[in-house]
């Protein structure tokens, strides 16, 4: 009888090992082990098909403050604000599709709204002195460019801005089109919006004066150019918030457009570089632009 007992156990213990071999045997090929598999990452920013550089990454001016994480990769999104720069780039913010919003850096909070940054560069007047070269030589720079609330592709330069915190951003702009136009490089899509009854022009606002540097405990300036008799804002933020200094209310643009606010800068200001934001609307239209000033 032990002898019978020992055969029996023998026998049931291969059945067992058995059983467990043809169960790892049947495991789903993708299936993660702890030795062989991991939890999802998030996606690399990875070129697109076709996805090519245009001589527009030629014209950007001070280059080294871009970290250049992928040469050329499409995003879709959809056009949430546009905004003039003195550089003479556009700042159009993309609310991008959830499979790219993991692009985004934490300094694409606040200013830039959570959106990544688009900018073709050189496609309106400079004044900004250390980009006029620059642009100078740029002989084709995207010309038609998206509208607000249009859902877009657009290929560029995947980078991060080291100068404003490492946000992201697609610098330069290479093309873009409307999901389904397919144009070839520095093409524009020829779909253009249905026209209105009584168009008006775009909105836009343009720094002219921002005094920078500026020691804390003395008086700073912003001028802007925009649309005659805007109505237009002004937030300038420092490390502790926006600032609640005197002078810093709304008002509205001169009847040739011109609008400046002048504001105390606090004894106890923490020194560094600070972003001023412009808002201005008028018709239902509005536009903004962002200019960073350093305090000593």
């Amino acid at each position: 009888m032990q002898r019978i007992g020992l055969v029996i156990c023998a026998l049931a213990l291969t059945a067992c090992n058995s059983g467990a071999g043809n169960a790892a045997a049947a495991a789903p090929t993708g299936t993660p082990t702890p030795e062989t598999g991991s939890s999802p990452v998030e996606p690399a920013p990875t070129p697109a098909s076709g996805c090519q550089p245009t001589d527009q990454d030629k014209y950007v001016y001070n280059p080294d403050r871009l970290s250049v994480e992928a040469s050329c990769i499409r995003v879709t999104g959809t056009v949430a604000a546009i905004r003039s720069e003195a550089d003479g780039d556009l700042h159009i913010l993309l609310a991008l599709d959830p499979p790219y919003v993991h692009l985004l850096t934490p300094a694409n909070q606040g200013v830039e709204l959570g959106d990544l940054v688009v900018e073709p560069v050189c496609v309106h007047s400079v004044t900004q002195s250390d980009a006029i070269a620059s642009c100078a030589a740029d002989p084709d720079p995207l010309r038609s460019l998206p509208g607000l609330g249009w859902h877009i592709w657009m290929e560029g330069r995947y980078v991060l801005d080291e100068d404003h915190g490492g946000w992201a951003e697609l610098h330069p702009l290479f093309r873009w089109a409307r999901e389904g136009a397919g144009p070839t490089a520095s093409q524009a899509p020829t779909t253009k919006p249905a026209p209105t009854p009584h168009p008006v022009a775009p909105m836009s606002v343009r720094f002219t004066t921002l005094t920078s540097p500026v020691r804390h405990g003395a008086y700073a300036t912003a001028a802007v150019a925009t649309a005659a008799s805007a109505y237009c804002t002004i937030t300038v933020t420092y490390k502790s918030g926006p600032s609640k200094a005197a002078g810093l209310g709304p008002k509205t643009a001169s009847p040739t457009g011109t609008v400046s606010w002048t504001w105390l800068v606090g004894t106890r200001t923490t020194p560094g570089s600070w972003p001023v934001t412009v808002t201005c609307s008028k018709g239902g239209l509005s536009a903004a632009a962002t200019k960073y000033f350093r305090v000593t």
